[in-house]
């Protein structure tokens, strides 16, 4: 996704959140699991944080 269109979506979304997982191709999960597992898990903490 290109960055222009990443920011029109955030603009579009605000409750939504981005996280750039580098050396990650198509699918995040299969090809940066270790990446993408951390970056779930920090969003979650966050969300309990402000319940």
């Amino acid at each position: 996704m290109s960055e222009k269109v990443m920011a029109e979506f955030l603009d579009a979304v605000p409750h939504v959140q981005s996280v750039s997982v580098a050396d990650a191709g198509h699918m995040v999960a299969g090809d940066s699991n270790h990446a993408f597992t951390r970056a779930v898990i920090e969003f979650l903490k966050s969300e309990r944080a402000n319940e």
